[in-house]
């Protein structure tokens, strides 16, 4: 029987290292910058440097997802007869999962495409336990039950300190945006099932430490944790602040601190991060 194959797009925010080990196909999303395209994994659109891309835009840049072509490629490259799984962010969220579904419908393979609801390493997360469970012989059903088991205990929570690129994307209203810039709003959202929820607010940097003190934090302390990161735009005090605090709580081998991907950059703007987390 051959192995079940995983696929999935650059907002999971592999590294190179993880896509390899597991043998995991993605599919790269597409920056527009100043009328000039890129592929996600383009060189230019490096990680660690793209706030500077960011701050430099004319206006700000946009993002699309992989075409069905790209996806259909992929599929297609598998020998017939290969079961695939591909995990991707939700619809609400993204295209991309809707061209997965196209290509699936055209491919010679049986693919099966699933909304994990969230992105970046909660993306991740589920992708990489259905690679290693891939790699040791499960079955479709196996896997697609154990990535339920592993979405269902990811927390995801995302922390904005300006709402601009929130605005101008149109994931939440100028009036809104205009409120928090004029007050030095930040607001601290939770992603659920797609959804990009509003659940905390306060002026200033204290609010979201004091959010992390209060809520996070206690609650790392307290759970079984299998896998914790912390992925951001750009690395400021604040920050390395964080970084300190999670790598006196947690091993190394738990712990994944680094940037996040430019198609989520975009949105969120250059002082926002995430914490996420998946539990036992």
């Amino acid at each position: 029987m051959k192995n079940v194959r995983i696929v999935t797009d650059s907002l999971a925010n592999l590294t190179e290292e993880e896509i390899k080990t597991y043998h995991i196909d993605v599919a790269y999303l597409n920056i527009l910058v100043d009328n000039q395209s890129y592929v996600e994994n383009d060189p230019a659109m490096a990680k660690d440097r793209f706030y500077q891309v960011l701050s430099q835009a004319k206006t700000l840049p946009k993002t699309s997802q992989p075409s069905i072509g790209t996806f259909l490629d992929i599929f297609d490259s598998y020998e017939e007869g290969t079961e695939i799984i591909s995990i991707h962010v939700a619809s609400t969220l993204s295209g991309t999962v809707d061209a997965a579904r196209q290509a699936g419908n055209m491919s010679k393979n049986s693919v099966t495409v699933i909304e994990c609801g969230m992105a970046d390493r909660a993306q991740a997360y589920q992708v990489i336990e259905a690679a290693k469970l891939a790699q040791s012989g499960a079955n479709k059903e196996e896997i697609l039950a154990h990535i339920q088991h592993v979405r269902e205990n990811t927390q995801l929570y995302i922390c904005v300190f300006s709402l601009d690129n929130l605005v101008k994307g149109g994931r939440v209203s100028r009036a809104k945006g205009l409120l928090s810039s004029l007050l030095n709003i930040k607001v601290i959202f939770e992603v659920k099932n797609g959804e990009l929820l509003p659940l905390q607010k306060g002026r200033g940097a204290k609010a979201i430490q004091s959010f992390m003190d209060e809520t996070v934090y206690p609650d790392l302390e307290i759970s079984q944790i299998e896998q914790c990161s912390l992925s951001y735009v750009k690395e400021t005090e604040f920050i390395h602040a964080q970084i300190q605090r999670l790598s006196q709580m947690l091993p190394k081998e738990k712990l994944h601190i680094g940037y996040t991907i430019p198609t989520v950059a975009i949105h969120t703007g250059e002082g926002a991060f995430a914490i996420i987390y998946y539990k036992k």
